[in-house]
């Protein structure tokens, strides 16, 4: 699966599988200003990823700020259990605000 790229935006959010907490790999949480130029966290999805993968629920809280001043982002993960911050430079108003979400891999299952 892949999406078409934004192209203009001012911070930027993602929030992946990673590599499952492991500080090594890949995050699982990143706020920035592009996609190579952004924070990033680990986060634990699955205890037991031997049993399959599944992370049950999630709460996922993204807040997001413009001023004269700066621009930034919070991304937050089951009411703060993990979080992380960005504030960039100054930017003008929020024009518009867009979310995708997608599921690939070998054996999905969409509910």
């Amino acid at each position: 699966m892949s999406f078409t790229a934004f192209d203009g935006y001012a911070l930027y959010a993602d929030l992946q599988v990673g590599s499952n907490s492991n500080d090594a790999g890949t995050p699982g949480l990143l706020v920035g200003d592009t996609p190579q130029d952004a924070s990033a966290n680990p986060f634990q999805w699955d205890i037991n990823p031997t049993d399959g993968f599944d992370s049950g629920w999630v709460q996922v809280d993204l807040t997001v700020w413009s001023s004269g001043d700066s621009a930034g982002a919070v991304l937050s993960l089951n009411e703060g259990e993990r979080q992380i911050s960005y504030e960039g430079g100054p930017c003008g108003e929020i024009l518009w605000f867009a979310v995708r979400a997608g599921l690939s891999g070998t054996d999905d299952t969409c509910l």
